[in-house]
């Protein structure tokens, strides 16, 4: 009965003091594994409850490896980045040599077009398909080649010109046609333009302005220019030769006899000829268009054409050598004075006068 009845206080100290123990006296391993179950694991006792996203235990389980994540994701873009900085830098550099070969290309192929004029200068050429000029070499200034050129005179009129440049395996064709500069050929041995309509001169020489549109060209291919005072006179010797066709321009008045010219002569004051004399090519007297002929000239012979034209007033002085520009033309005049002057109209030699003068480009095209 005592032991049957014994009362909890007769429990022994021991079991006493554990079951009474506060949980203040664990020990700090029990404790903290306590905790963790409590963070990471649910009340067994308790209904299971998904855990908020947004909760401190959900952040701490599945920001795990966010780190690693994000350097590749900063290294897969430096990488995109990388490649398209790599991409750019090559277009532009095919871009550049794209643009310099063009150019070059460009360079190549006018220089054909240049050395065909060249050509045509020194003499006609049969139109024909077949090139004149064939892969001909362009050097730089350090002598390596450029290019070549190929060069064909498709057509006789039209004049049109076809080079094609080549550099590699890039190719280029520039088409021209061709106007031959220098002055138009009369239609008669002597004219004496004075504006008439039906006089059969060019029309671009039927005004004062337009005649010396033409003057202002010659004068831009002299190969001997004099510039006499307005009260002085050149006295003008022999002129070039059959081989050598002479561009002369005299700025007054002119005296021209005892000998002989090849050319153009282009006086824009008086023209005075005597003696004996001879000339191939044109005379042109367009200014005052006054051209006398002396008694004393017994034999005289001019085989191409001779044009006179007057485009300016006759009063001159110091300030004004070549007189003011009229409106329309006036009276030209030619004194032969009862000398015995022969003039033969040859075009062919006027062609030749005019071979020192450029072809000029009338249309252009590239492809």
């Amino acid at each position: 009965m005592s032991g049957a009845n014994a009362s909890p206080t007769g429990r022994s100290h021991k079991e006493t003091s554990e079951a009474n123990a506060s949980p203040i006296g664990r020990s700090h391993k029990e404790m903290s594994g306590a905790h963790e179950r409590s963070e990471c694991e649910p009340d067994r006792a308790k209904p299971l409850i998904k855990a908020s996203p947004i909760g401190r235990s959900g952040a701490n389980c599945s920001e795990k490896g966010i780190g690693l994540v994000l350097a590749l994701m900063i290294l897969l873009l430096l990488s995109l980045l990388g490649a398209a900085l790599l991409t750019a830098t090559t277009v532009d550099v095919w871009i550049g040599d794209n643009y310099r070969t063009s150019t070059q290309l460009l360079y190549v192929t006018e220089s054909g077009i240049e050395a065909g004029r060249e050509t045509l200068n020194r003499g006609m050429i049969a139109a024909s398909s077949v090139p004149f000029i064939r892969d001909e070499r362009l050097l730089d200034p350090s002598g390596r080649e450029a290019g070549r050129y190929s060069v064909s005179l498709l057509r006789a009129n039209p004049l049109t010109l076809q080079s094609t440049g080549v550099i590699g395996a890039a190719r280029k064709t520039i088409e021209v046609r061709l106007d031959k500069s220098g002055f138009p050929n009369p239609a008669a041995a002597i004219t004496l333009s004075e504006g008439a309509s039906n006089d059969g001169v060019d029309p671009r020489l039927k005004t004062p302005a337009g005649a010396e549109r033409f003057v202002d060209g010659i004068a831009l291919n002299a190969t001997e220019i004099f510039d006499p005072a307005w009260d002085e006179i050149i006295d003008l010797g022999s002129v070039g030769s059959p081989g050598d066709y002479r561009v002369v321009v005299v700025n007054g008045n002119c005296e021209f006899g005892g000998a002989a010219g090849y050319g153009i002569l282009l006086v824009r004051g008086d023209l005075t000829v005597r003696g004996n004399f001879t000339w191939n090519g044109l005379i042109l007297v367009i200014g005052q268009g006054t051209m006398r002929v002396t008694s004393s000239t017994t034999t005289a012979w001019i085989t191409g054409g001779v044009f006179l034209s007057r485009t300016r007033g006759v009063y001159r002085n110091s300030a004004n050598s070549l007189g003011d520009l009229l409106n329309q033309l006036g009276p030209a005049v030619l004194d032969l004075a009862g000398s015995s002057v022969s003039v033969e109209w040859s075009p062919a030699e006027m062609d030749h006068a005019n071979r020192r003068f450029p072809y000029i480009f009338s249309s252009y095209r590239e492809y």
